[in-house]
């Protein structure tokens, strides 16, 4: 297993309150999203689970905030409204990766396409909310 990634995991991490006296660190959305893909394109095969988690991190990535509207969004002029969140996800992403990092990150983008028959798997994907 690939440990690219994990040193995001600590430095971007928020506490939140669970509970009175019971505080967790979480880690943010955009490190998930590195250590999702890194892990996927270690060992694609046996990884094949974290498309799914991907999908759903895509679907959802700001989905309850103001810049679901922004200017930058609108700016993008998206052909469809719904890749608004994907689209914030790679904007948070690339600045949080380093080269080698972003490295990863075009490369899965280079094997998700229609010649790979895990992208199938990742279109079908259920979103975060979809689960049954």
């Amino acid at each position: 297993m690939s440990l690219v990634g994990f040193d995001h995991v600590f430095a971007t991490a928020q506490p939140v309150e669970l509970a009175p006296d019971v505080t967790l660190k979480v880690i943010s959305s955009t490190a998930l999203m590195l250590l999702k893909i890194v892990a996927f394109m270690d060992d694609p095969q046996r990884r094949v689970k974290d498309l799914d988690d991907i999908r759903g991190l895509l679907v959802q990535y700001e989905v309850e905030s103001e810049r679901i509207f922004s200017d930058v969004v609108i700016d993008a002029a998206l052909q469809d409204f719904g890749l608004a969140p994907a689209f914030l996800m790679g904007l948070d992403l690339r600045p949080l990766c380093s080269d080698d990092e972003a490295q990863i990150v075009f490369a899965f983008l280079d094997v998700m396409n229609e010649d790979n028959p895990a992208w199938m798997a990742f279109v079908r994907a259920r979103g975060v909310g979809d689960r049954v």
